[in-house]
């Protein structure tokens, strides 16, 4: 799964370690979950605020009333905020690059967009 997703040239791995492997997903560090019919990658997000309380409700209720969103969580994790994305194995290759561009424009929006 992971290798179509490199096969792309949007995902670039560059550690293994147990089950998860460390990557960029375009110029986003990301962790991968790698299993046999699906993946999710999750992208570190750097929040623009210093509110982050507010952003993460802002945040989480945006991915919650968005049918873009779907397949996406937020998880606070080792100090970072990650935005996760659910990526299956029915998809096709081009799916599965638009897919990961809606992940990443998702997350700057998630960065960026959000109001204090």
């Amino acid at each position: 799964m992971i290798n179509r997703l490199i096969n792309t040239g949007i995902l670039r791995v560059e550690k293994n370690e147990y089950s998860q492997k460390k990557a960029f997903l375009a110029d986003k560090e990301a962790i991968l979950i790698d299993k046999k019919t699906a993946a999710s990658i999750g992208i570190i997000l750097t929040p623009n605020t210093a509110n982050l309380p507010l952003w993460a409700t802002q945040a989480t209720l945006l991915l919650v009333a968005s049918k873009e969103s779907h397949d996406t969580a937020l998880e606070y994790r080792n100090d970072n905020w990650m935005l996760w994305h659910y990526y299956d194995i029915h998809h096709d290759d081009e799916e599965l690059e638009q897919r990961s561009i809606k992940h990443l424009a998702l997350g700057r929006f998630l960065e960026n967009g959000l109001i204090d």
